[in-house]
């Protein structure tokens, strides 16, 4: 399934172009935790999930499971996973 990576297809990539082109939401409030590249950037993002600017949040478990607190305005959370090969 791969990650996200900035200029490459992936699940990820691919998933946030269904969600723009198909479901009108703006592609700035659909986000990768992978884009921090530091803490302050991922609090940043975490915290603009928290105010409602951000409305989707992709993330592996890793990146993004248990202590993050991006809760606060959630509506759904979604796992995919695949199965190992």
């Amino acid at each position: 399934m791969g990650t996200y990576k900035p200029g490459e297809w992936n699940v990820y990539s691919e998933i946030k172009r269904k969600l723009v082109e198909d479901q009108g939401i703006p592609a700035h409030e659909v986000r990768f935790i992978q884009e921090a590249k530091n803490d302050k950037q991922r609090r940043e993002l975490i915290n603009g999930m928290n105010e409602g600017k951000i409305r989707v949040l992709f993330g592996s478990t890793s990146m993004l499971g248990t202590g993050v607190n991006a809760q606060f305005l959630i509506r759904s959370i979604s796992n995919i996973i695949t199965a190992l090969i």
